[in-house]
């Protein structure tokens, strides 16, 4: 190279040429994005605020990575994503299901219920008081259930009539009828029992309650405030079949819900329990609910006022 002459850089560099979309791409990509928030709507609904965003606006970056690998033709990461993709769904489709199952689990245990208190109205009418915890031998030792005697008020005359009330609860022709009577008194989330069938709604047994033994109380003896008395509750996997003439005790009642030991007012639904009140309609009972709130709620004259008197 002479003095005087310019240094040779060799041919100036060019502009990298940006890839720019077609309209006909960029409608695919939105439709993709699209469809991808459709079928991922099931799992991100499961999470509440921040987080709901966070996933889709993560699952819409996998999307638009994928697009843009597979307009580059680079297949074998693209396979990749799409991959982890797939194995991401299908670790989270049981956990969806099951979340999408509580709800209409604790729906049908919520009609049951209603059902229940209509029907113990229904008795009342016909007889002038509520069915009596259950109904005693000349000896005093229980033979059948208050569940039995309200069968004809929940549409299963058939059934009453085949029962047999000169021989005890679990004689061999009574025995028999209490897997029938499995949609009306088992939760549907009570699966584990062993039993052939298992009552998941019982009463409260005691004196001052509601349900005081043998004896049927009438709605005017309820002083108190008729949706301030319980009068039938949850028992999670309760280990009672249906016609069994047995239920929980308030002498050994654990006073909170869900307890840890022991038998008492639980459910299998997530947060309480719910029961069913003396004027017949239902009642949701959180973990928290307190000892002396529970036993205002058992006892029919805790002072709670009712209007109807």
């Amino acid at each position: 190279m002479t003095p005087g002459t310019p240094p040779d850089f060799g041919p100036p560099p060019q502009p990298k040429e940006l890839r720019q979309f077609r309209l006909w791409e960029l409608l695919l990509f939105m439709a993709a994005a699209s469809g991808f928030m459709f079928l991922s709507a099931p799992f991100v609904r499961q999470y509440d605020g921040i987080m709901a965003v966070v996933l889709e606006c993560l699952g819409l970056v996998i999307v638009g990575v994928i697009y843009w690998k597979v307009r580059a033709r680079k297949w074998v990461e693209v396979a990749t994503l799409v991959t982890i993709l797939f194995t991401l769904a299908a670790l989270l489709m049981p956990a969806v299901t099951y979340s999408h199952s509580r709800p209409r689990l604790r729906f049908e245990c919520a009609n049951h219920l209603k059902q229940i208190g209509i029907a113990l109205h229904t008795y009342h009418d016909v007889y002038g008081s509520f069915p009596p915890a259950f109904v005693a031998d000349e000896n005093g030792k229980p033979m059948h259930s208050w569940r039995v005697l309200l069968l004809p008020f929940l549409e299963q005359e058939l059934i009453y009539r085949q029962y047999d009330f000169s021989e005890p609860w679990d004689g061999p022709n009574n025995i028999r009828l209490a897997p029938m009577l499995r949609d009306l008194y088992e939760c549907p989330s009570d699966t584990n029992s062993g039993l052939p069938s298992q009552a998941s709604y019982v009463v409260v047994m005691g004196s001052g309650t509601m349900w005081p033994y043998e004896k049927a109380v009438k709605l005017a003896e309820i002083t108190d405030a008729h949706g301030d008395t319980i009068a039938v509750v949850e028992v999670h996997n309760s280990g009672i079949q249906i016609t069994e003439p047995r239920d929980l005790d308030i002498a050994s009642l654990p006073l909170v819900i869900n307890p840890k030991s022991g038998q008492g007012i639980s459910s299998g639904h997530s947060g309480g329990a719910q029961v069913v009140c003396a004027d017949g309609r239902l009642r949701f009972l959180s973990n928290t609910t307190d000892k002396e709130t529970l036993i205002k709620l058992l006892i029919l004259d805790n002072g709670s006022p009712n209007p109807d008197n």
